[in-house]
């Protein structure tokens, strides 16, 4: 899953995706929410927490402040 605070209005969310794909192209990507309160981590954090439930278990994660 993909979760950012970047919102939707510029080119970030696309550009990081693009990355992500040059890296890995077979990776399966889900946009969980790119509209986080800018900064406001406990907000990411329960967003990741109910999204995640949803996942299968062997979904990776990873969440950088």
């Amino acid at each position: 899953g993909f979760l950012t605070d970047w919102g939707e209005t510029d080119y970030f969310v696309g550009a990081c995706k693009g990355v992500m794909l040059t890296v890995e192209p077979d990776l399966k990507l889900v946009d969980i929410s790119h509209g986080v309160t800018p900064f406001d981590i406990q907000e990411g954090a329960n967003t990741l927490l109910y999204a995640a439930r949803e996942f299968p278990e062997v979904m990776k994660k990873l969440a950088l402040k």
